[in-house]
């Protein structure tokens, strides 16, 4: 339930009318499906109790009715489709603002990756959320048939109604049955997904590909997507086995279920002297709640399913944003840096990498760290930028504790290249300062990239006419940044 109302907060914060739109629709649809029900026996009747005219009259009425309800649809499904759209788009729009406003601690996290995956692959590859809004559409729709159907067999009596309550209850206890063993699938299945997707993707980027042509690691790497390969066949294999087994259980529930109500049908048209329009409309009102419950059923077992996809975004949301001191960044100019008793383990390891720091760095200092690899040399550097806090001790930017400072205004400040720098697949101007109109070409002539169009694309998968920039036109870029 609280992943439900976690999903209609956000859905209600992207569109305050979707849920307007939401129920029209299904009352709409109760309506088409009741109308259409009574139309036989309403023809059936006039046929015999009035003259031609008369019933070329009642069915003209049918006719603009069915009609007007059916243009009265299709604009509100129309705008409902429309909405729903917004609000996927709203949705991801929202994830991504989480992830960006987390610790940058998380980022390098294993634990929180494979979480981070878990809420993307449902999303992309299920596409989760519009199954969800539709399939919620769905039962609510189905529901008010039934009940309204219900209320129309329930004049014909009883019986019929506690036929449906237990075929209703089986087929929802074999549903679950069902849906916890395609929840079992997927969550066993995303790992899976993810070791995959790094052989057939990541393995074939230029960056990997020159690693992997250079040292032949073809074989090695084919015989682990082989062995993923075996581990999911065997998974879908089983899972799609026990599948089969609920959906031949369901089947014969069905198949029972409607076998008695028809009976009683018969049985109740005979006793009790139906008209053959009052038969048309018991009959077609059992067929409608069958196809509404095998819908339901269907389509609840598949929500609860899709459902579960949604406690990895609870877990995501319910994950503290970064710690925002409340002081802007104003300082005009840093006249000192400070680590005063400085020691730091990253999350998850009992290791020190820094213990007990001390060191201060003044005005117009240049500064050279050196040490072996592993000594924390980066990892110092982190934590002046904020990516993390130090496990102990503190560090001061002219005598204030750099944690009270905004995160923002403070990283504002910072300039860093590091080992791993990036180039993102914008503009070259676009990749020194994001956002700014203004030229920077002599930011690029003191970098020695003068030669190139500052306007132009990099990253030539976005388009032919991008380029690609060498290793050390890319640290250039890193340091203009």
């Amino acid at each position: 339930m609280k992943k439900v109302k976690i999903l209609f907060k956000i859905v209600f914060k992207i569109s305050k009318s979707y849920p307007f739109i939401f129920c029209i629709l299904a009352l709409l649809n109760m309506i088409q499906l009741l109308f259409n029900a009574y139309i036989p026996k309403i023809l059936l009747d006039a046929i015999s109790q009035y003259s031609l005219i008369q019933c070329l009259f009642i069915t003209l009425i049918l006719i603009s009715v069915s009609k007007i309800l059916g243009i009265l649809i299709a604009y509100t499904t129309k705008k409902q489709l429309a909405l729903q759209e917004k609000i996927r788009y709203g949705i991801y729009q929202s994830i991504h603002e989480k992830l960006n406003d987390l610790p940058y601690r998380y980022l390098e996290d294993a634990d929180f990756l494979l979480l981070k995956e878990s809420v993307l692959f449902p999303m992309v590859n299920q596409n989760s959320i519009t199954q969800i809004l539709n399939l919620s559409l769905e039962m609510v729709k189905n529901i008010l048939n039934i009940i309204a159907m219900s209320i129309v067999l329930f004049s014909l009596g009883y019986e019929i109604i506690i036929v449906l309550a237990l075929g209703t209850l089986g087929s929802l206890i074999v549903n679950r049955l069902s849906k916890k063993t395609m929840v079992k699938f997927y969550q066993r299945l995303i790992p899976i997904n993810r070791e995959m997707n790094y052989y057939l993707n990541d393995m074939v980027l230029p960056k990997m590909q020159k690693e992997y042509r250079l040292f032949q690691a073809k074989e090695m790497v084919m015989e682990k997507l082989d062995n993923v390969i075996k581990q999911m066949d065997d998974f879908v294999h089983e899972t799609y086995f026990k599948s089969g087994i609920y959906n031949t259980l369901l089947q014969m529930i069905s198949s029972i279920e409607s076998i008695i109500i028809y009976a009683l049908i018969l049985i109740k048209t005979i006793s009790l002297q139906l008209t053959v329009g009052e038969f048309s409309l018991y009959t077609s009102s059992a067929i409608s709640i069958f196809n509404s419950i095998s819908s339901i059923v269907e389509k609840m077992s598949r929500f609860l399913q899709v459902m579960n996809y949604l406690q990895p975004i609870e877990e995501l949301f319910n994950l503290d944003n970064e710690n925002n001191g409340l002081n802007k960044f104003n300082e005009s100019e840093i006249n000192e840096i400070r680590f005063e008793d400085v020691s730091f383990k990253y999350p998850k390891n009992e290791t020190y990498i820094l213990k007990h720091l001390n060191f201060t760095i003044h005005k117009n200092e240049k500064i050279s760290i050196v040490g072996l690899n592993g000594a924390g040399k980066t990892t110092l550097v982190k934590l002046l930028c904020r990516f993390y806090q130090p496990t102990s001790g503190k560090i001061y930017i002219n005598n204030q504790d750099i944690q009270q400072y905004d995160i923002h205004s403070y990283q504002q400040m910072l300039s860093c290249v590091f080992q791993d720098f990036q180039t993102f697949a914008y503009s070259l101007k676009e990749n020194i300062m994001p956002n700014c109109k203004n030229s920077q070409k002599s930011l690029l002539q003191q970098v020695g990239l003068e030669g190139i169009d500052e306007n132009i694309m990099l990253n030539r998968q976005f388009g032919d006419d991008a380029i690609e920039l060498s290793g050390g036109q890319s640290q250039r870029l890193a340091i203009a940044r």
